[in-house]
C-alpha cells in the first residue's frame, strides 16, 4: 500500500498559524477516512505539522488523529517584543540569522520533504524554499499576512510606540534588505490563498499581488473563514467538562459567558492579576468572566477555583476554542487573525482591545471598514484606557451586547471544505 505524505510548517509568532492549519488538516483526514471508507481510495495518510512554539498545543489538537504527527521545529519567524509592543531593533537584531538560517533549517527539514505530495506554509517562507529545493511539485502558502510587508510596516511611519524606541534609518534600510530576502523565498509557492480584507488587510494583498506579477504562482482569496458554528449546548457542555477537570464550580444554561482571549501575545500578562483580584473582590455580577490560557502564577488559578464570578481554562483538548466560543454572550479579544476566524466563523460578537502592533491595528481597521462593521466603535478599547480601570470597561462593552441586538454579519465559514476539495484533495490524488 502506497503512503500519501502531506508536510505542513508553522511559523512561532503565537498560537494563530497553529489554528489555521488545524482546520485544514482535519478536513483533509474526515475526506481521507471517507473516501477510504467508501472504497475509493487504497492509501495511507501521513500529515507532519512541523511548529516549534506551539508544539504542545499542536500535540493536543491532533491527539485523536493519528494520521498527524506533529513535530518540533523552529522555523526561525517571529516578531520579539517588549512591553506589549513589537521592538524593532531586537527583531531585526533577531532576524539577521536568516539568510544563513537557509541552509541549517534546509537540512532540518529534507527528512520531512522526502517524497511529500502536498506542502503547506503557513507564514514560514524558510520552508517553502525548502520544499522548492526538496523537489516538491505542490507548495500551498495560507497566510493571512506576509513576513516581509510586515517587516517593512513595522519600521514605517504609521507603526505605533509608546514603550519602545521608534524605528531609525537605519532601521528601515535593514527591514528592507531583511524583508527582500524573505519575499524572495515567499515568491517560490506554487499557489498562495489568502483571506478576505478583515482578515488579510489591503497592504498585505498588494503585496502578494506584487509578488505573483513577478512569480507567476497562483493566488486566490477563501470563500469566508475557517471552521463552522457549534450548537451553543454542546459548547457549554465542552465548558463545563474542562471547568470539572479543572475543579471549578460549572456554569449554568442561563449564566451569561465572557470571554477573555489576549491570544499569544504578552501585553495583557501585567494586567491579568489585577484583573482576577478585581472580580474575586466584587464576588458577583451580571457575567461570569472566562479566561483563556491566562498566564498568571497557580496562586491566582486558585483563587479562581472559588470564585462565583470567574472562570478559567488553558487549551480545549481536540480543538482551537472556536468549538466553544458559541457559549460566550461576548469576546474580549485582539485583533489576531486567529481569533478574529474563531469568532466570526462561530457567530460570536467580538470586541477588540487595540494593541500597538502594526498589522493587529490593520485588522482592527478592516474589521471597522467592513459593511456593516465586524466591531462596534468603543473609546474605552483604547490600551491606556482599558488598562486603567478593565473591570468597568468590560462592564461597558458586556452592557451594550446585552442591550442591544448588535449582530455580526453574516460571513461564510468552512472554507477549509472548499480549499481540501478544490485545491488540496485533486493534488494529493493526482499531483
Amino acid at each position: 500500500m502506497t503512503t500519501k505524505h502531506i508536510c505542513v510548517a508553522c511559523n512561532e509568532d503565537g498560537f494563530g498559524p497553529s489554528a489555521f492549519v488545524y482546520y485544514v488538516v482535519r478536513a483533509i483526514v474526515e475526506k481521507w477516512r471517507e473516501e477510504v471508507k467508501n472504497g475509493d481510495y487504497n492509501f495511507e495518510l501521513k500529515i507532519w505539522v512541523l511548529n516549534e512554539a506551539a508544539y504542545e498545543f499542536n500535540c493536543g489538537l491532533y491527539s485523536d488523529l493519528p494520521e498527524v504527527c506533529p513535530k518540533t521545529l523552529d522555523s526561525l519567524i517571529k516578531l520579539k517584543k517588549c512591553n506589549g509592543e513589537v521592538h524593532v531593533p531586537d527583531t531585526l537584531d533577531y532576524l539577521k540569522r536568516y539568510e544563513n538560517a537557509r541552509q541549517s533549517y534546509n537540512q532540518k527539514v529534507q527528512f520531512y520533504l522526502e517524497n511529500c505530495n502536498i506542502a503547506i506554509d503557513i507564514g514560514v517562507p524558510l520552508f517553502v524554499r525548502s520544499a522548492e529545493f526538496a523537489g516538491v511539485n505542490n507548495v500551498i502558502t495560507l497566510f493571512d499576512h506576509s513576513w516581509a510587508r510586515t517587516l517593512i510596516g513595522i519600521c514605517s511611519d504609521e507603526a505605533e510606540y509608546d514603550y519602545n524606541p521608534n524605528p531609525t534609518l537605519q532601521d528601515r534600510d535593514e527591514a528592507e534588505r531583511l524583508a527582500a530576502e524573505i519575499a524572495s523565498d515567499e515568491a517560490r509557492a506554487t499557489e498562495v490563498f489568502l483571506f478576505q480584507h478583515y482578515i488579510t488587510p489591503p497592504e498585505f494583498r498588494k503585496h502578494w499581488e506584487g509578488l505573483q506579477e513577478k512569480a507567476g504562482f497562483k493566488l486566490d482569496f477563501l470563500r469566508g473563514v475557517l471552521g463552522n458554528r457549534h450548537d451553543p449546548k454542546d459548547s457549554l457542555e465542552i465548558l463545563n467538562q474542562m471547568f470539572d477537570e479543572l475543579k471549578q464550580k460549572p456554569v449554568l444554561k442561563g449564566d451569561k459567558l465572557v470571554l477573555i482571549s489576549p491570544g499569544g501575545t504578552p501585553v495583557w500578562d501585567d494586567l491579568l492579576p489585577q484583573m482576577i483580584d478585581q472580580y474575586i473582590a466584587r464576588n458577583s455580577s451580571n457575567y461570569i468572566l472566562v479566561f483563556s490560557n491566562p498566564k498568571v502564577k497557580d496562586e491566582y488559578k486558585n483563587k479562581m477555583k472559588n470564585s462565583p464570578s470567574i472562570r478559567w481554562y488553558d487549551f480545549v483538548p481536540r480543538s482551537t476554542q472556536q468549538i466553544i466560543m458559541p457559549a460566550f454572550k461576548l469576546v474580549v479579544t485582539r485583533a489576531g487573525g486567529g481569533t478574529v476566524n474563531d469568532c466570526l466563523a462561530s457567530n460570536t460578537p467580538f470586541v477588540c482591545v487595540e494593541e500597538h502592533q502594526w498589522q493587529v491595528r490593520l485588522i482592527e481597521r478592516e474589521c471597522k471598514n467592513h459593511k456593516p462593521p465586524l466591531i462596534p466603535e468603543f473609546e474605552e478599547t483604547q490600551w491606556e484606557n482599558f488598562k486603567s480601570k478593565p473591570m468597568r470597561r468590560i462592564d461597558k462593552f458586556f452592557k451594550f451586547f446585552d442591550k442591544t441586538k448588535w449582530q455580526l454579519p453574516k460571513i461564510d465559514a468552512g472554507a477549509e471544505s472548499w480549499l481540501v476539495d478544490r485545491h488540496i484533495w485533486p493534488k494529493l490524488i493526482h499531483g
